[in-house]
């Protein structure tokens, strides 16, 4: 009896296995219905550093607040490579490119069709784009807004880590990148205070809080921002915690002047004070208004060298 059990058992076993291959077979081509309501279906994309629409003669330098062109040359990532065949597969979608090659005779017919796509569009043309690649909305890390980003499709996330260094930063600018990075935070934080009407650095912290961070996140909410961005890890290590009482002492800046701070020790220990303020205002209003925190999360080989050889 056991064995004519084990041997049915084996019979259906093996009649299972010889049907799985015409079942997977028959299933490698998704069903056209379901595809065809997928396929329907907008993406939204949350990261990404949209260029605004420029004039001749113009620049947007307000696509990141820590652009990588001033830094040390690097080896571009494969999927940024000429040679990926990622490109060839956009450009053909997008342009309607007819080779499969990237020859620079083919390659310059490619830029007359995007420069006369361009042309046709005028400030239609980020919507143009996003709309060929299937996305409704777009999340644009961006200093500032600016001509084509229309805020029903593009929708504004703004660079706050130049909020938390009111100090002077020699001390942190510890490599080449972040010497660069910091003279770029610097002169956003120069921007900030001049869009809230403060034109001498506040003398203690908690005035620069009430004087600096708090109008600029406001204004920031105005105009339509739904989150704010930090990219800290490219300024410091991320051991970020509360600061204490005898810390919060150490509140004074300097009047009109940046008070450096002996070593990066102790602006990493006044940092944290810094942190939690631009935190608090976001979240001190009713939910449905708070603006969320978009942290960066870049690989390291996206930016200089430099970054890849110390501990962030």
């Amino acid at each position: 009896m056991r064995f004519r059990t084990s041997l049915l058992c084996f019979c259906l076993l093996l009649a299972l296995f010889l049907v799985l291959p015409i079942s997977a077979s028959s299933q490698i081509s998704p069903d056209p219905q379901i595809m065809a309501e997928v396929n329907q279906i907008k993406a939204v994309d949350n990261h990404t550093h949209v260029p605004k629409v420029v004039g001749p003669g113009e620049k947007d330098d307000d696509f990141d607040a820590l652009p990588c062109d001033p830094l040390e040359p690097t080896k571009a990532p494969l999927m940024a490579r000429p040679e990926n065949p990622k490109f060839l597969e956009a450009w053909q979608k997008l342009y309607g490119y007819k080779y499969s090659d990237i020859d620079p005779a083919h390659v310059r017919e490619l830029v007359a069709m995007k420069q006369q796509v361009q042309k046709e569009q005028k400030d239609n043309y980020p919507a143009w784009v996003i709309d060929k690649l299937g996305i409704e909305y777009m999340l644009a890390n961006r200093v500032a807004m600016g001509r084509g980003l229309n805020p029903s499709r593009f929708i504004w996330v703004p660079f706050d880590d130049a909020l938390m260094v009111p100090l002077n930063n020699h001390a942190m600018a510890d490599t080449p990148d972040r010497k660069v990075f910091y003279q770029r935070e610097e002169m956003l934080l120069e921007r900030y205070l001049g869009e809230s009407n403060v034109f001498t650095m506040p003398a203690i912290l908690d005035n620069y809080v009430a004087q600096v961070i708090t109008p600029t996140l406001e204004q920031q909410k105005k105009a339509g921002a739904v989150a704010i961005k930090f990219e800290a890890a490219y300024l410091r290590s991320l051991d970020f915690a509360e600061p204490q009482e005898q810390e919060n002492a150490l509140s004074a800046i300097a009047p009109g002047r940046r008070l450096a701070l002996p070593s990066p020790f102790h602006e990493h220990r006044v940092q944290p004070y810094r942190a939690p303020q631009v935190t608090k205002v976001t979240s001190s209003r009713p939910r449905s208004q708070n603006k969320p925190l978009h942290p960066r999360e870049n690989s390291r080989y996206e930016i200089g060298d430099a970054l890849a050889r110390v501990a962030a």
